[in-house]
This record gives structure tokens, sequence and C-alpha cells, in this order.
């Protein structure tokens, strides 16, 4: 979830509980008040889940094509509005891309002395993505 939504998130987990609680005997004890209270969260809980906005990650390594050493700093571009992200000393990247648009994007690794290399990715593919720059 994008950060902010950790009260939405918590507004979930309440709602689970209270999911829980229903399908046990205890619920059919509960007073009329108890079980007002319980569908007005699970309702508002769901209403909050359905404006969450989901992130999809893609993640990788950047690696040297001739000697297959990690390359840190490497400036990595993913989709279209061009969000700007980096390796870290292992050369891996993790990037983020809001669900709810093409399946595929741009993905475009940058370091200075070597090739840009510029690629389309499947946003559906669990697997991290291997960039060899080429010298």
């Amino acid at each position: 979830m994008y950060a902010g939504n950790e009260t939405k998130a918590a507004y979930l987990c309440i709602s689970v509980f209270f999911l829980i609680f229903a399908c046990t005997e205890q619920f059919f004890k509960a007073t009329i008040q108890m079980k007002s209270y319980l569908f007005t969260t699970v309702i508002v809980s769901l209403l909050l889940l359905a404006s969450c906005n989901m992130d999809i990650c893609v993640d990788g390594i950047v690696l040297d094509a001739r000697t297959g050493k990690p390359i840190a700093d490497a400036e990595i571009t993913l989709g279209q509005k061009g969000n700007v992200y980096y390796s870290d000393s292992a050369g891996v990247f993790v990037c983020h891309i809001a669900s709810g648009g093409p399946a595929e994007a741009k993905l475009t690794v940058k370091k200075q002395g070597y090739i840009v290399d510029s690629r389309e990715i499947n946003l559906g593919d669990d697997s991290p993505v291997v960039v060899k720059l080429k010298q």
C-alpha cells in the first residue's frame, strides 16, 4: 500500500477481527447494538480497502556484463511518470509503480561509462529483473 494508508490498513485489520467474531456463536448472542457496530465497521473497512491504491513492486539487480559484478548507484527509471530509483551497493533495486495501469512498463537503466539498457517488462512477472550493462 502507499505510505499514508496505515489508517486504512488498521481499519481493515479491525474488520477482519469482527468478521472472525461474526463467524462464532458469540455473534448470535451479541446485542442488536453490537451487531449494528460490527456491520458498520465491516462496511466502512471494505470501502476503505476498495479505495486503497496498491503498488506493484519490480525488483532486480544490475550487473556488469563482462565481469558479472554488481553495479552500485545505477539510475533506474520505471514507467511513464519517470520515477528514478538507484541500485544499492550490491546492485539491487526495488521500484514501485501504481497498479491499474498497463501490463507492461518501460525499464531504463543508466550508469556513467556503460551503454543504456532500456526494455519493456511484464509487471505481472514476479521474478527479479537481471540487467547486464555493457561498457
